[in-house]
């Protein structure tokens, strides 16, 4: 899944943010303001790079959201 995608459920699920197309409803319509985690696991996210660097893909998708 594209960290966009992930992105935009995020924004659903703290901030009550609804992006067209989505087909899902929260319970009740309350959005988590407090939610403060996101666990995926993909191989590629946080892999090196052919020059051996790292492209932190999950980290700096994420961090506007978890690092408070």
């Amino acid at each position: 899944m594209h960290p966009n995608e992930v992105i935009k459920a995020l924004d659903y699920l703290i901030k009550g943010q609804k992006s067209s197309g989505m087909t899902y409803n929260l319970m009740g319509n309350n959005s988590y303001p407090n939610l403060r985690g996101v666990m995926t696991w993909s191989i590629n996210w946080d892999k090196s790079t052919d020059s051996g660097t790292s492209s932190y893909e999950f980290v700096n998708a994420f961090t506007a959201y978890f690092n408070l």
